[in-house]
């Protein structure tokens, strides 16, 4: 079930934080899904002891260690992108750098997601979503020296 457990884990990371992938190496990725596992474990035994449905385990389990990592920055990164600057979204989107450029604007916008406590109670506040397109909008007239965003 553990093995089950870090290929959905690894899976979610790759479809709604691949930016923390970016981030780690292979040693720091399998730490991190280790350590996700090792937090789920109580609840994991919880469960088994109780016989529930395979299917339960894997989403109560789920639920506990993806938990922190919601809502997605990367996700909602695309959207404003997708919203208020689609031809850079595009651009990134067909030279391939999608990922890499939404991963150096989630860095840019680390105070401000902290500042606003970004998460599912915080994701629809206006004054968030402004204050991350204006940190976006900033990236863009940055120097290329900086980076490749100046497609």
């Amino acid at each position: 079930m553990e093995h089950l457990l870090a290929r959905k884990l690894y899976d979610y990371l790759c479809r709604n934080s691949p930016d923390i992938i970016l981030r780690l190496d292979d040693k720091g990725m399998n730490e991190f899904i280790r350590s996700k596992i090792e937090n789920a474990l109580p609840l994991l035994e919880n469960l088994l002891v109780q016989n529930c449905p395979a299917f339960i385990i894997e989403e109560l389990c789920m639920d506990q260690m993806t938990e922190d990592l919601k809502p997605s920055k990367y996700h909602y990164i695309v959207k404003i992108l997708e919203e208020e600057f689609e031809e850079k979204y595009n651009g990134f989107k067909e030279t391939g750098l999608l990922t890499y450029e939404i991963t150096n604007m989630i860095d840019r916008c680390k105070e401000v997601f902290e500042k606003f406590r970004f998460s599912v109670l915080t994701e629809e506040d206006r004054q968030l979503y402004y204050a991350v397109t204006g940190i976006i909008g900033a990236y863009f007239e940055e120097p290329l020296n900086t980076g490749v965003h100046g497609l």
